[in-house]
């Protein structure tokens, strides 16, 4: 009797592995939280108002502005009109989003996209599935981080 070779095996990523009780809360706790805060910055967005370029407000009360590195030097920080650029989302006016910051908008289409991608996550991990793997985005990060440098370089130019 001839003896078969057994067929390759799949190689198990960690992610196909099975997963403890305590590894599985802890995966469902951090993807609750994820969604918890962007969803809380988007629908701070939507409560927050711009009356004019350089101010936020909250029922007509202007905010103090928050950006130490500001108050620190005189010149804007890298992310400096990110928060005016999301509220004008939150209501609709694109082109002053743009205006405050154009990588906003990218930004505030992740914050967006965090609601159902963190709530599959969640679903898959409560159904025993392996969490869905974004590997592609890693390099939409850096290219992110590369763009807010830039943008930040030109600011401080001009």
């Amino acid at each position: 009797m001839t003896e078969q070779a057994a067929p390759p095996r799949a190689e198990l990523t960690r992610y196909d592995m099975p997963v403890s009780a305590d590894d599985l809360r802890a995966r469902v706790r951090y993807h609750a939280i994820m969604l918890v805060f962007a969803t809380s910055v988007l629908a701070l967005a939507a409560v927050l108002q711009v009356p004019d370029s350089e101010h936020v407000s909250l029922r007509g009360i202007a905010l103090p502005g928050s950006c130490f590195f500001r108050w620190l030097t005189g010149h804007p920080c890298a992310g400096c009109g990110l928060t005016r650029c999301f509220v004008s989302l939150a209501h609709g006016r694109v082109a002053d989003a743009w205006a405050f910051h154009p990588l906003g908008l990218v930004l505030f289409a992740l914050f967006a996209a965090q609601a159902p991608f963190r709530g599959m996550q969640i679903h898959r991990l409560l159904k025993g599935k392996p969490e869905w793997q974004m590997e592609w985005m890693k390099p939409v990060g850096w290219v992110l981080i590369v763009g807010f440098l830039a943008m930040w370089l030109w600011r401080l130019a001009y």
